[in-house]
């Protein structure tokens, strides 16, 4: 595996609500995380206690939990300025769930089938800044369909445009955008709608994969 930034003592919050999954995910992470701290959390209660009383640098966040929703609990965390980093996991393997666990400020999405080497894979990624999603045949499918149509696009993106995707598609949310390139935040999202329309994507997890087939997401 690739050398990742502060890979010693890395603190992990693991959300997840079927007990043989969380502790399979536990193990997978400890055979690379070897000196990381993991707190375990069943419930949004439970992960909110945790998080009150404990900073965290990743949280694997199940989407579907016994007393609310990962997506909602995900945006709320990114209200409250919380910058661990976040991805989703789940069995679903549709474009909405990869589009809306993203758009609430995920860092990536993760199935929960990948095996060890992928989960570890994925946290190199966001761990670096970048985002991490999946390519499982239906979201595949629907790339394919469409990267013929969609391949011209990106180059009437303008070199301001270009900026601003590789930033997105290395985890940056609007208002670091707006701080790195020294421009105001309407102007961003400007730039950000613009983007959408010339790319033919409707959101961020769409707009990642499409930098990465069309080679922009260096």
């Amino acid at each position: 595996m690739d050398e990742i930034p502060h890979q010693n003592n890395l603190r992990f919050l693991i959300v997840e609500d079927e007990p043989i999954y969380q502790t399979g995910l536990m193990t997978s992470l400890e055979s690379s995380f070897a000196t990381a701290t993991f707190f375990l959390a069943q419930t949004i209660a439970e992960a909110s206690k945790i998080l009150d009383e404990h900073p965290v640098d990743v949280i694997t966040l199940d989407i579907r939990l016994p007393d609310g929703d990962g997506i909602d609990f995900c945006k709320r965390l990114r209200a409250h300025n919380n910058d661990a980093k976040i991805l989703g996991l789940s069995f679903f393997k549709d474009q909405h769930h990869i589009a809306c666990m993203m758009d609430a400020g995920a860092n990536g999405y993760l199935m929960k089938d990948a095996d060890g080497e992928e989960v570890c894979f994925a946290i190199s990624q966001v761990l670096k800044g970048k985002s991490y999603i999946p390519f499982p045949k239906t979201y595949q499918q629907s790339a394919t369909s469409t990267h013929d149509t969609q391949q011209h696009y990106h180059g009437s993106l303008t070199h301001r445009e270009k900026e601003i995707l590789l930033l997105i598609c290395n985890g940056f949310t609007d208002p670091q955008i707006s701080d790195q390139l020294h421009l105001s935040r309407s102007t961003v999202a400007n730039h950000r709608h613009s983007i959408h329309q010339k790319t033919k994507t409707k959101n961020t997890a769409t707009l990642v994969m499409y930098a990465r087939e069309n080679g922009l997401s260096w």
